[in-house]
């Protein structure tokens, strides 16, 4: 790992991307494509191209930014989305599967947990005891691909905060 000048590490033990799958590109090209459809039967040809192409584009770029999530660990925080814990207030981890996952979110949730859950890119996360006596949240819920390789990361992280 190399050294920046502040002395973090410019590798993170753990990054995550959430994109959204491909089944979420349907909806924006769908409806460009009806719009475009639309104002061609209404105007001239070449005005539906224009108007479903530039629908679409704008509604790709959308989706593209505002449903891509990422999920970072260091030695100094967790990041998820947002939202920012420091490494030494992370407690009890726990790696949820499909079913896990699914019965936290939903009759086993807390309603003051603190959700990041991209239910549309993966159906495995992680759960994670927060333990900062000021924080409202008693644990995150963070949805991740890779729930075994999250949870280890923060795990170490809470190790090397010297917490744990």
């Amino acid at each position: 790992m190399s050294q920046q000048p502040d002395g973090k590490n410019s590798a993170l033990p753990y990054a995550e991307v959430l994109a959204p799958r491909l089944w979420s590109w349907i909806l924006p090209i769908g409806f460009g494509a009806c719009l475009g459809i639309a104002f061609g039967a209404a105007y001239t040809t070449a005005v539906g191209w224009l108007v479903g192409g530039l629908t679409a584009a704008v509604l790709v770029t959308w989706v593209a930014l505002v449903w891509r999530t990422r999920i970072e660990v260091d030695s100094q925080e967790v990041r998820a989305d947002r939202a920012r814990l420091p490494a030494r207030y992370i407690g009890r981890v726990r790696p949820l599967d499909r079913d896990e996952a699914f019965a936290a979110r939903t009759h086993q949730a807390d309603p003051r947990a603190y959700n990041v859950l991209r239910t549309w890119a993966t159906h495995t996360s992680v759960a994670f005891e927060v333990t900062d006596p000021q924080d409202p949240h008693p644990y995150w819920l963070v949805s991740t691909r890779r729930p075994e390789a999250l949870a280890d990361a923060l795990v170490a992280a809470r190790d090397a905060a010297g917490s744990g």
